[in-house]
């Protein structure tokens, strides 16, 4: 009886153990030279777009790009610095500007174009993050805007003030019918 209960549990905790296995990414001595290429030419075009980034907007870039050892980039993420915004409109007007320029840059080139998964990339497969320096030192005002997975969302400073989230869409639409 004993024995039976005691080979029981014994065998319910090797069902329910979890198995870890660890994900080793391949050195590059053991890639191809074709991989090692692809991941040579991502990294310059993320670095480049970064560059860009940087000088359209002023944006301090967090080097976090696209994942690597994939064949095709099929996420795309970035979190970046900006001084200070005044208002959530404001904080959603360089969102959505930043987003359709990186939309634009990705989609409308032809030598990145063959390595996306899926063509257009959109801001479902996208994490952009703006956090904002000065008003995040000064405890006021709004400290970041995302974009994640296609739904932006608003943090402000104190966090007692809650902003409903809205989809990139409509951020794009409230910012087209503010400009006119």
């Amino acid at each position: 009886m004993i024995n039976s209960l005691l080979s029981s549990l014994l065998l319910a905790n090797l069902l329910f153990t979890p198995i870890r296995t660890p994900i080793i990414s391949p050195r590059d001595e053991d890639k191809t030279p074709e991989t090692l290429e692809k991941e040579r030419f991502r990294r310059k075009c993320f670095e480049d777009l970064s560059i860009a980034l940087q000088d359209k907007f002023g944006f301090e870039v967090e080097p976090t790009g696209w994942p690597s050892n994939q064949p095709e980039i099929s996420f795309i993420s970035f979190s970046t610095y900006y001084p200070a915004v005044e208002s959530q409109e404001e904080a959603r007007k360089l969102l959505v500007e930043a987003v359709s320029f990186i939309l634009s840059y990705i989609n409308d080139s032809p030598e990145i174009v063959p390595y996306l998964k899926e063509y257009p990339i959109t801001s479902k497969e996208m994490f952009f993050n703006i956090m904002f320096v000065e008003n995040l030192m000064s405890s006021k005002g709004w400290g970041s805007v995302n974009l994640s997975r296609g739904t932006v969302n608003y943090g402000y400073v104190y966090g007692k003030i809650k902003v409903p989230s809205e989809t990139f869409e409509e951020a794009k639409a409230k910012v087209a019918a503010s400009s006119q």
